[in-house]
């Protein structure tokens, strides 16, 4: 699970990468659906429930610099 497990990809990296590179043994390699699975279990055990109408919206700094890129580029 997860993009560390993307065969593919390691095996591009491998092919690519002229520098050391560490990547974990496939068993190490997992999706956060249980992770985030749990904690919905958790939330909703405590009554708490996000409204129908939410709408997720990031934060992250990624996010900001990749809107800004996009900006910038079709200006």
């Amino acid at each position: 699970g997860g993009v560390s497990a993307n065969r593919g990809l390691r095996d591009a990296l491998r092919k690519t990468v002229t520098v050391p590179i560490l990547m974990p043994a496939m068993q190490y390699c997992t999706d956060n659906a249980a992770m985030i699975a749990g904690l919905a279990c958790i939330q909703a055990r405590a009554g708490r429930f996000a409204a129908l109408d939410l709408d997720a919206i990031t934060h992250s700094a990624i996010a900001r610099a990749a809107e800004s890129c996009k900006s910038s580029n079709e200006g």
